[in-house]
């Protein structure tokens, strides 16, 4: 894992049985089909809740511990431990042609993330504004159990879908649990 260059974007390859267990849960959800409910003019056609995958969570926990500051001492916050990071709500994206996400930010969290399921290559690229700069990451084929991981009050999204294959991918928010 490692920022990527001059953002406050992590990003890297979770472990392969991370990865596998994220994709049944995303699996499931897409079958169950409970809607996220975000606003339409923001949200994706097809959004659905998934189950928190209990490796998946170890592994933002101990990641967001080691990379990230917003949850410790320097930012205000103190004696929070990684067992304190909590995955508060997942859910599984599917795009397909013609497919956008406008631009957002997640409320109410610390760090967001998204993980790529399934990819083609030449996806539809993930944008960000950082320091008043719009940028851009592609999305190909090798993206394929990647995530990135950033602060919630990032802008973000999606630039519109051109190929015919699905991208699946899996997002989420994260807090801070405060009771004793």
């Amino acid at each position: 894992m490692q920022f990527i260059n001059n953002t406050k974007i992590l990003a890297g390859r979770i472990p392969p049985k991370v990865f596998v267990e994220v994709e049944d849960y995303a699996k499931e959800g897409r079958r169950r089909e409970d809607p996220l409910g975000d606003p339409a003019v923001t949200s994706l056609k097809e959004e659905y809740r998934c189950e928190i995958p209990p490796k998946f969570l170890a592994f933002l926990q101990e990641t967001i511990h080691t990379f990230f500051d917003l949850h410790k001492d320097e930012c205000g916050f103190y004696g929070i431990t990684s067992d304190k990071i909590q995955l508060t709500d997942m859910w599984v994206n599917v795009m397909k042609k013609g497919d956008t996400h406008s631009p957002h930010i997640h409320g109410r969290s610390l760090y967001s993330f998204v993980l790529y399921i399934n990819t083609t290559d030449n996806d539809a690229p993930f944008y960000y504004i950082e320091d008043g700069n719009l940028n851009s990451l592609g999305i190909h084929s090798g993206s394929q159990s990647m995530i990135m991981i950033f602060p919630s009050t990032m802008i973000h999204g999606v630039y519109p879908k051109t190929s015919d294959p699905e991208r699946i991918s899996v997002s989420g928010n994260i807090s801070i649990r405060f009771d004793t």
